[in-house]
């Protein structure tokens, strides 16, 4: 964890009231602890994913621990208990547990502007399909995008793919 040390100086001199962290981020957590701070982690997927990144992460966090003189948690439970917040809808979440203790978020917004009227004045509900950035480089995805092109194909639907 290369932005340790920095991150105990940081909130040394500051003194913050609370420390607000990405769930990939463990120096924050750390430090916070090390320095009596709370600290509240703001999650970067479903719980599922998240669990399975304090699992992998445990064993180095919990080595670090160690250096600074904390209490060992070789488990990551204290990571796991972390304050947590999210944009991720309940329904995308499957039912496990620390899942109630998330506390959800939506930035409230206007309301939605007109799309371009690229599908010549259809108006059937807009079918938006994405796999991200990173996965038309992955080999087996030019198949999977051809078979959802053609299962979307029937519906009539304005189809968005990206």
């Amino acid at each position: 964890m290369p932005a340790l040390p920095s991150v105990l100086d940081l909130i040394a001199g500051w003194r913050p009231d609370v420390v607000v962290r990405e769930s990939h981020e463990f120096a924050g957590a750390l430090a916070a602890e090390v320095h009596g701070v709370p600290a509240v982690k703001v999650a970067l997927g479903v719980s599922s994913t998240e669990e399975q990144l304090v699992a992998l992460a445990a064993g180095a966090v919990n080595a670090q621990r160690s250096s600074l003189g904390l209490p060992t948690d070789p488990g990551g439970e204290r990571l796991r208990a972390a304050h947590t917040l999210t944009v991720t809808p309940p329904i995308l979440e499957a039912p496990g547990p620390g899942v109630s203790a998330i506390q959800r978020f939506r930035e409230g917004r206007p309301g939605a502007r007109p799309l371009p009227d690229w599908w010549r004045g259809a108006g059937g509900p807009l079918v938006y399909m994405t796999f991200g950035s990173a996965a038309p480089g992955l080999g087996f995805y030019p198949a999977l995008y051809r078979l959802i092109a053609e299962a979307l194909g029937g519906l009539d639907a304005r189809v968005l793919v990206t």
